[in-house]
């Protein structure tokens, strides 16, 4: 199937599925079960492009936007990457399995592909800052090439009562080590769903460092999915 047809398919199983009325998150637990109509701003998201931000990675209100001073790394909206072959349209996807899941990824209307090459060691952390001020649909994929060792801190800044959805799909390449910090500002908004499916190949390594300070209703997911063998994964997370 092509990217359009895929986005059909995932439309219908959203559409299909029930909302779970479980606290089911491995991190922030703080909210409250979602009802059908709090999840309709997710459906209805428009793109209006970037805004310009000034900082090293950045996107704003979904639509990536800068990269300065990275030049070993390829950063590109998504529909770029996968118009160019960097990024197959199956890699975008995984298996849907809730509603906000498939929703993120049946109506989704923006996002990046960020790529990081082999053998890239830097002790330095990279910076990935979000910010947004109007409800958005996002998703993207981060790819870290093998024999890499990668620090990225995602930082979450969200203004005024916005609903935000926000999927990554991370592919951690064989012997590479990455660590992730994530640390999200969701106060002010009315729903931040905010979820990373991680895919590892063997020897690789990864570690999870995930500060919260929730919004209204925050949903916070890390998913590990281990593809190779000895591979080694490692969370650390707090809600405030």
């Amino acid at each position: 199937m092509n990217l359009q047809e895929i986005i059909s398919e995932k439309k219908r199983k959203a559409e299909q599925m029930p909302i779970s009325s479980t606290h089911d998150s491995p991190s922030v637990k703080s909210y409250t079960p979602l009802r059908e109509e709090e999840i309709v701003p997710l459906l209805r998201t428009r793109r209006e492009g970037c805004a310009g931000m000034q900082r090293n990675v950045t996107t704003h209100n979904g639509s990536p936007c800068r990269l300065l001073g990275l030049s070993a790394f390829t950063f590109l909206p998504i529909e770029g990457a996968v118009s160019e072959g960097i990024v197959r349209e199956e890699e975008l996807f995984t298996e849907e399995y809730d509603k906000m899941n498939a929703i993120n990824q049946g109506y989704f209307n923006d996002g990046f592909y960020l790529g990081i090459p082999p053998k890239f060691n830097d002790e330095k952390m990279f910076t990935l800052l979000h910010t947004a001020e109007r409800d958005f649909n996002a998703r993207n994929i981060i790819k870290i090439g093998s024999n890499s060792s990668v620090k990225l801190l995602e930082n979450f800044v969200m203004t005024g009562n916005i609903n935000v959805s926000h999927g990554t799909v991370i592919r951690l390449g064989e012997n590479s080590t990455l660590h992730l910090y994530l640390l999200e500002d969701d106060v002010s908004t009315e729903l931040s769903y905010v979820e990373r499916t991680v895919i590892m190949e063997r020897y690789s390594s990864l570690h999870v460092h995930h500060l919260v300070l929730p919004g209204r209703k925050s949903i916070s997911r890390i998913r590990v999915i281990q593809t190779g063998e000895h591979a080694e994964s490692r969370y650390y997370g707090a809600a405030i």
